[in-house]
């Protein structure tokens, strides 16, 4: 773990937000209960996996969002960089492979798809809600998608 992870790993132990059970007082003993509870997987946490699969993307496209980017993509006039866009998003739905949403390029042309008026912002959130995956361990909540932590972090962080 990186020292600013430790940081937020003690932060995490002492405050224990969630009330999951490591608490304040883990002593030498607990280290390796308040990991095990960290690495717990539960459903109602999800963590974040950007690389979303295109299958997914053309779950949420053909809801209504795939036609909006059919038709601005193929109309005359408008915003040429926008019709662009359009464009590029159909042919990716006939391709294999992920959408990665942390890309920054990516998520810049999803937000000139709203401000364009071509998604709605609540087509966006569906979008972007698609990186979502639960269930998930409160480690890969703080840390990132296959995240655990050790009794020895827990350890480190509480020195």
């Amino acid at each position: 773990m990186l020292p600013a992870q430790y940081a937020a790993l003690k932060q995490e132990i002492q405050a224990d937000p969630l009330q999951l059970g490591y608490g304040p007082r883990v002593s030498v003993a607990d280290y390796g209960g308040a990991a095990a509870i960290l690495n717990a997987v539960n459903p109602a946490f999800s963590k974040v996996v950007p690389q979303v699969p295109i299958n997914s993307v053309l779950i949420w496209a053909a809801s209504g969002p795939l036609q909006k980017l059919y038709d601005y993509g193929h109309t005359v006039g408008g915003n040429p960089g926008v019709r662009s866009i359009c464009l590029a998003a159909v042919q990716l739905f006939g391709t294999s492979g992920f959408l990665d949403l942390s890309t920054n390029s990516i998520t810049t042309m999803v937000h000139m798809l709203v401000d364009g008026g071509v998604l709605t912002a609540t087509e966006q959130a569906a979008l972007l809600a698609l990186q979502n995956v639960s269930p998930a361990s409160r480690a890969e909540v703080l840390f990132g998608s296959g995240s655990v932590v050790l009794p020895f972090d827990v350890q480190s962080a509480l020195r």
